[in-house]
Formats: C-alpha cells, sequence, structure tokens
C-alpha cells in the first residue's frame, strides 16, 4: 500500500502537466499530443480513444515507476456532456501493460493511474475563452491555495496555545 500510496503522489506532477499543459497550451510540444486526444474522444462515437504515451509525460512516468522501457499507455473515455455547449468530462487512464510493480504486500500489478478533466472544443477548460484566460485562473488558484495553506500553518499555534489555556 505504501508504494502504491508513493507512486500516487510522485505521478500527480505528470497528471497536472497533462491537465495544464505545463503552463503551455494542452499540446506537448513533443511527443503525443493530448489535446488530440481529448478531441478525438469528444468526437467518437464510443467516446473513447486509446494511445501510446510518448514524450516528456511518459518519461516522468517511467522514471516514477523505475522502469525506463515501459510501455505507458493513455485511455481516455468520455463520462458526460457539460452544460456548457461543446464542453465535456473525461477520464483519462494511464497504465502500463506488461510491466508489472510490486506491491507492499508481495502481490505485483501495473500502475493504474486516472484523472478526470474537463475540456471544451477549444481546447481549454469551461467558461475560459483563451490562454491568457486560463493562465489568469491558474496563477489565482495557485495563489489562493498559498494563502490557504499558510493560513492552516499560522493558525496552528494559535489553537495549540488555546487548548494550552483551557485545559489549565
Amino acid at each position: 500500500m505504501r508504494f502504491r500510496t508513493i507512486v500516487g503522489i510522485c505521478l500527480v506532477i505528470p497528471a497536472i502537466a497533462f491537465a495544464a499543459g505545463e503552463g503551455m497550451p494542452v499540446t506537448a510540444r513533443t511527443g503525443t499530443d493530448y489535446r488530440d486526444i481529448l478531441l478525438k474522444a469528444m468526437d467518437a462515437k464510443d467516446g473513447r480513444v486509446v494511445v501510446d504515451v510518448t514524450g516528456k509525460i511518459a518519461e516522468m512516468i517511467r522514471q516514477q515507476i523505475n522502469r525506463p522501457n515501459a510501455r505507458v499507455l493513455a485511455e481516455v473515455s468520455t463520462i458526460e456532456q457539460l452544460k456548457q455547449d461543446g464542453c465535456k468530462r473525461f477520464n483519462i487512464r494511464f497504465t502500463t501493460p506488461g510491466t508489472l510493480l510490486p506491491m507492499s504486500d508481495g502481490s505485483t500489478q501495473m500502475l493504474d493511474m486516472s484523472m478526470k478533466l474537463n475540456m471544451c472544443r477549444n481546447g481549454l477548460p469551461p467558461g475560459t475563452e483563451n490562454e491568457m484566460d486560463l493562465n489568469e485562473k491558474i496563477i489565482k488558484a495557485n495563489a489562493e491555495a498559498s494563502r490557504t495553506s499558510q493560513s492552516g500553518l499560522d493558525s496552528q499555534p494559535q489553537q495549540q496555545k488555546n487548548q494550552k489555556f483551557r485545559t489549565q
């Protein structure tokens, strides 16, 4: 279980890079074109596309699982149509078929990591008109997350002081 948790945490980085395009358009500069994959899933009759992942994200996953030659597969499936016209919710599942990873209980299994992502036909999340708008939202969300985590750290000593005062 510990290995699964560590792998899950380490693989958040490629997942975020996948979703946010590493601060760039969702289309990767080299390797797998994720925008194209999501658009293909959006247009597919069954709402599903399966591709071998190449490029930076595949290398990051291989490095995290310590398997330099692992095949990395992405299966994109449409979950639902969103309220905004031309927008859908997708499930992106990364697997490593043929590559087994050791589990803490002694068993083995392939990597199986999923994430959900909303995207519209313009390649951007719902409510986003252009990439500049997207970057502004990412910066705002990061600032808010930073404030929230910082306020949680600041309030902890005060809570501890209050608790000590009550017990005395």
